[in-house]
């Protein structure tokens, strides 16, 4: 029984890895209309990196992997908005 528990840990913390950056990337589009593609795919990118680490130093557990990567996602991707966007 405890075999069958640790692949299911490992299925689901995989999956939740790049779902994080996906669902962060779909919220951005919907959240900010003025979103440009390089900037959510840089905000994807910037949260695989950033869970790549988090999976590597063990720093939490993978139940919290989804909402960092749409955290790191939203940020990013919004911060690159601000700095590029044109001045009126």
């Amino acid at each position: 029984m405890e075999s069958s528990k640790a692949v299911v840990e490992v299925a689901l913390s995989i999956a939740s890895f790049t779902y994080g950056g996906l669902l962060g990337t779909f919220l951005l589009g919907l959240s900010n209309k003025k979103i440009q593609q390089n900037h959510a795919i840089a905000g994807f990118i910037s949260a695989i990196v950033i869970m790549s680490f988090i999976i590597f130093f063990k720093v939490v557990a993978w139940t919290w992997f989804i909402l960092i990567g749409v955290c790191v996602t939203l940020f990013v991707g919004n911060i690159l908005e601000m700095l590029t966007r044109k001045p009126k």
